[in-house]
């Protein structure tokens, strides 16, 4: 049986996505139902998930996240600034900037898939 109880051992792969790089841990081929990725990108195109949930998590810095809906959110490990946000699937968002030192666990609902990204004009 297959998973983290087993002490199944995770390679960290990075890809090199044009906003920074992108340290997948977790991905649709561990078939654990999630996906976990540490993100030190500081932009993003405007995209959507069809079926994907992200959880944003900020571990550092600070990230402005604009979300389609008419919201522009900035997270920012901090007091008193929001440091977590959930962005449902079909949810049109892009990272308009983030600091240098940003560090970003994003958990995907089902495991990220490729294939799910969908790039949109501005």
């Amino acid at each position: 049986m297959g998973g983290i109880s087993s002490g199944q051992t995770f390679v960290v792969k990075t890809v090199q996505a044009p906003g920074g790089p992108i340290h997948e841990l977790i991905t649709i081929a561990d078939n654990l139902g999630f996906g976990l990725a540490f993100v030190e990108e500081r932009w993003a195109k405007k995209h959507h998930h069809e079926k994907t949930t992200e959880v944003y998590v900020i571990c550092r810095g600070w990230v402005k996240v604009r979300l389609y809906n008419g919201k522009r959110v900035t997270l920012q490990v901090a007091k008193g600034y929001e440091s977590c946000l959930t962005i449902p699937p079909e949810t049109s968002h892009n990272i308009l900037g983030a600091s240098e030192d940003v560090e970003i666990a994003v958990f995907t609902f089902p495991a990220y898939d490729p294939n799910d990204v969908i790039f949109e004009e501005d």
